[in-house]
């Protein structure tokens, strides 16, 4: 599962952008993204606070003003139990600045700053922020001088928040309860954030597969269950299924009035499958992951017709046994069971072949969709279930930086 950070982090190397006369290009020794920041102002060794793409940043603070042109009102909770106010927000996008790439920006690391603290937090304060602690106000505020570490997620400290695009793809969905408890969210980490992570398994095998640009979308069965065994979930929740009316046709159940997630599910016979899956393998539970993707979700800029689930994980659990099967072992269940994968490069192949040491991974601004757009960009899962430090699962994406240039412009 992927997290949002803005880690205090090392510069690594400052060389010129040799397109401009006050540009400067920045890499980092924690991370392996590459921004680009005014000549001279930074030097190798400093610790800076980055900025990541899909960062929305208050513009009515110093630090941002000068984004302040491409601000949009947009409402923001300060804290999870707080009120909804108005903020002048950017959102920080992949760029070319004079011909070269910069993805997010850095800021000066202040001196002093107020962190709001919610209350689950209160009785952590020591633990978050120890020594840095000099004076509190209220109680859901504190007030820190010095530099945190390297490493530190500065996000908090000034008040930078994750961009959520809008779900397109729920027409009518009420939330029908959480998420299951017993099942993963999906998501991968991008992999300039784990870079040096990833470094010592170069050599492994690895199973690529092409990224689509759609909804997360899970299908479960859960035998353990009280009531209905099988439900359908988004991102972030169990969704309610149409009503049944036995005397409705099927334009009218499964037209665009009902919610794409079940819509899905339904066409293509998910209940029937996942139900087989669990009985003639023994399994209590499975969830059967997927993208959904198709017209009316998000760009579709793969050009896909009408709206299909897109397999790209399958979790079990039986007695003995609980985690994702091998890449492998998906694939092959996926055809036995007739189920639509995402599109599969490599089923497997070792990593260094496919991106070199160092890593590069500039093939992919070759690599299209049917439609002709450029591939939103790759999946790379070690072939047999694998766990490394605070990475957990052995699982990352890179993202197409040709995609995000052509896609971010208007993506608001």
């Amino acid at each position: 599962m992927s997290t949002f950070t803005c880690p205090i982090v090392t510069v690594k190397t400052v060389t010129l952008n040799m397109n401009s006369d006050n540009l400067d290009i920045l890499t980092f020794e924690e991370i392996g993204w590459v921004c680009q920041d005014v000549r001279g102002k930074r030097k190798v060794g400093d610790k800076v606070i980055y900025i990541p793409i899909d960062s929305l940043v208050d513009c009515s603070r110093l630090e941002f003003e000068f984004l302040m042109k491409n601000a949009k009102m947009r409402k923001v909770r300060p804290l999870p139990e707080s009120e909804e106010v108005l903020r002048p927000l950017a959102r920080i996008k992949t760029i070319k600045l004079r011909g070269e790439i910069s993805q997010g920006l850095v800021i000066d690391l202040p001196n002093e700053f107020w962190i709001q603290i919610g209350q689950d937090d209160l009785g952590k304060i020591d633990e978050l922020y120890g020594q840095y602690i000099i004076d509190r106000r209220d109680d859901d505020a504190i007030k820190v001088r010095g530099f945190a570490p390297v490493g530190t997620d500065a996000s908090p400290m000034v008040g930078v928040t994750k961009y959520e695009p809008p779900q397109e793809a729920v027409f009518s969905a009420n939330a029908k309860g959480n998420f299951p408890s017993w099942c993963p969210k999906t998501d991968a980490e991008r992999y300039q954030n784990v870079n040096r992570t990833i470094e010592p398994y170069l050599n492994d095998l690895f199973s690529v597969s092409i990224k689509i640009d759609g909804t997360s979308m899970t299908v479960f069965y859960d035998r353990l269950r009280e009531g209905d065994e099988f439900g359908v979930c988004s991102r972030n929740q169990e969704l309610k299924p149409p009503e049944q009316d036995p005397s409705a046709s099927v334009a009218t159940k499964y037209g665009f009035a009902m919610d794409s997630y079940w819509k899905a599910a339904t066409e293509q016979n998910l209940r029937e499958k996942i139900y087989a899956i669990a009985v003639n393998n023994g399994y209590q539970r499975v969830a059967l992951q997927f993208e959904l993707a198709g017209e009316g979700i998000q760009k579709n800029t793969a050009g896909i017709k009408g709206q299909l689930p897109w397999l790209f994980d399958i979790y079990v659990t039986k007695e003995g046994f609980e985690g994702y099967l091998d890449y492998i072992q998906m694939i092959h269940m996926a055809e036995e069971y007739d189920i639509l994968t995402v599109p599969i490069v490599w089923k497997t192949i070792p990593l260094s072949e496919l991106i070199g040491n160092p890593p590069d991974f500039s093939f992919l601004q070759a690599l299209k969709y049917p439609s002709g757009h450029p591939i939103e960009g790759l999946v790379f899962v070690s072939a047999h279930e694998k766990f490394v430090g605070k990475l957990g699962r052995l699982k990352f994406k890179y993202v197409n930086q040709q995609y995000l240039l052509k896609t971010e412009k208007d993506d608001e």
